[in-house]
């Protein structure tokens, strides 16, 4: 083989060996510079066919070649670099804009799934700087870029802008990641900011509907567990006033965060303090509410438990039972004047009443009837129970009367038939001084009889009123007083007759013993005028 050949062969497989070399690293982009390699062979082939004549001819043009070489070793070495550099560019920048696409959803617009929506940007989010880190894809791009710029790189101006256009894009990749991050945290902040306005708004609208029952007509003990009920709610009230606070202070804290919603965060406010307003105003209404109702209600079981009295009075003075005897007929009246005590302090507690049903009709008119009703009930009870009462007291009074005027004219009449027993007992004296005696004794008796004048008197005047009065027992009365006037009479004619009998008797006993003694002094001067004439011996001598 011929040096020619050789050369031939050797120029031959340093080219291909180059363009195979080339055309395994280079990309699609490198079709034009083959087809100038091609040609150049082709010229080469030419020349050292024959057109080139002598050898010096071949040194001097494969010195040349190889210079030729060399350059075009280089122009294929910045291809390849800027072949990568836009690979790596193209890559990045198709990366870039997929993010950016991304990034560029509105997906803040719509609360739906908010939070997970946030998760999945934090994520995104956390996804660029790892690229960042393990590739730096955008750093040797601009430190290969730069290299190529400082170099001279033909397509340096290519560069330069591809440079400038993919910092652009990861500068606005940044800035919209950073701003859908904002809009997703304000969309979440709002999100949240309505949900604690709804939240409140719901609390507040139950509450409503707590203060707004009209359940307060009840008895007391179910007010006085509503008023409890309310207490607490008041507590509550309190506790939440903290939370309409924040709300507030959130509000301008978006509104001056700059918030595009701020028609609806000033429409969530106004509606949360206009709710609140609205339950505190129905608050104090049902508090004043309940505080009138507590009143009224405890009115109302004053009244129904001084009716309840009232009837336990009512039963106590419906008796027909006015006593079987004096003592039980007493027993009676002490107890009545223990229930008369009773009323006299019932009727300061209707006074009290009175005054105060004046009181809760001027602050709660619209309460006046119901209360002039139970009022009005209240004061026909007592008003029947002190006319039961006073006919208690005056059925008692004529029982007594009729009682003590048995008992007294019973007592009369055994003490007159024991009077008369005993000075029908008493005998005749046999002396003087016996028959002083008995009229002394029957003198006594005299004035036991008019000590017991105003007895009979007072017996008869009760008997009488008696029967002034119209009792049913009229007929028996009217008897005694007959049997008592009879009873009187004849004891005093009794002890007329024996008065008669005695001073007989004491005439008769002084005649006795004025006769006894003038016999006794006959006797005496006979036994006397004896003596002396025994002794006298001239009367005897006379004899």
């Amino acid at each position: 083989m011929s040096q020619l050949s050789k050369l031939r062969l050797s120029v031959g497989r340093t080219v291909l060996t180059k363009r195979a070399k080339e055309g395994k690293r280079a990309q699609k982009g490198q079709q034009t510079s083959n087809e100038q390699e091609e040609k150049e062979v082709q010229r080469m082939d030419l020349l050292i066919n024959g057109h080139v004549k002598g050898q010096n001819g071949v040194l001097d043009h494969y010195s040349q070649f190889k210079d030729f070489a060399k350059t075009k070793r280089d122009r294929l070495e910045e291809a390849r670099q800027f072949q990568y550099f836009k690979r790596d560019a193209d890559e990045l920048e198709i990366w870039i804009l997929e993010k950016l696409q991304t990034a560029a959803e509105e997906s803040f617009r719509d609360p739906t799934n908010l939070q997970a929506k946030i998760q999945k940007h934090d994520a995104f989010v956390a996804e660029v700087p790892e690229v960042q880190a393990h590739s730096n894809a955008i750093t040797k791009l601009d430190k290969t870029g730069n290299d190529m710029i400082q170099h001279d790189h033909y397509e340096k101006e290519t560069i330069r802008k591809r440079l400038d256009r993919l910092h652009e894009l990861w500068d606005r990749l940044f800035a919209m990641l950073e701003n859908k991050g904002i809009k997703l945290q304000q969309t979440l902040k709002l999100l949240q900011f309505v949900r604690k306005c709804d939240e409140m708004l719901y609390w507040i609208k139950n509450k409503i509907q707590f203060v707004s029952t009209d359940d307060l007509d009840a008895d007391l003990e179910h007010v006085e567990v509503m008023q409890r009920k309310f207490d607490e709610f008041l507590k509550e009230l309190k506790s939440h006033e903290s939370r309409v606070l924040d709300i507030n202070h959130e509000a301008n804290a978006l509104i001056d965060e700059g918030y595009p919603e701020q028609q609806q965060i000033h429409g969530k406010r106004d509606e949360v303090n206009e709710a609140w307003h609205k339950l505190g105003t129905l608050t104090s209404t049902r508090g004043e509410a309940l505080f009138g109702a507590k009143q009224i209600q405890r009115f109302y079981r004053d009244i129904d438990e001084t009716l309840v009295w009232m009837g336990k009075k009512e039963l106590t003075l419906a008796t027909d039972d006015f006593g079987r005897d004096l003592n039980n007929v007493q027993a009676l009246q002490r107890k009545h004047e223990d229930t008369e005590r009773d009323l006299a302090a019932l009727e300061s507690k209707m006074d009290e009443l009175g005054t105060e049903t004046n009181r809760l009709c001027q602050l709660y008119p619209e309460k006046s009837e119901d209360i002039a009703a139970k009022v009005d009930e209240a004061r026909g009870r007592w008003e029947a129970l002190k006319l039961s009462a006073e006919q208690r007291k005056r059925g008692l009074d004529r029982s007594y009367n009729r009682h003590r005027f048995m008992a007294d004219y019973r007592e009369l009449v055994e003490w007159t038939k024991g009077i008369q027993a005993l000075i029908q007992s008493s005998e005749l004296a046999k002396d003087v001084a016996g028959a002083e005696a008995l009229l002394e004794q029957h003198q006594e008796h005299k004035g036991e009889i008019e000590a017991r004048t105003d007895s009979f008197k007072q017996t008869a005047e009760t008997g009488q009123r008696l029967l002034d009065e119209d009792i049913e027992e009229a007929d028996e009365i009217r008897q005694c007083l007959q049997n008592l006037a009879m009873e009187q009479t004849s004891l005093n004619n009794l002890w007329e007759e024996r008065r008669i009998l005695y001073e007989q008797c004491m005439d008769l006993q002084l005649f006795y013993r004025d006769t006894e003694q003038a016999e006794s002094w006959m006797t005496k001067q006979e036994l006397l005028a004896r003596r002396r004439h025994l002794m006298d011996p001239m009367a005897q001598r006379r004899e």
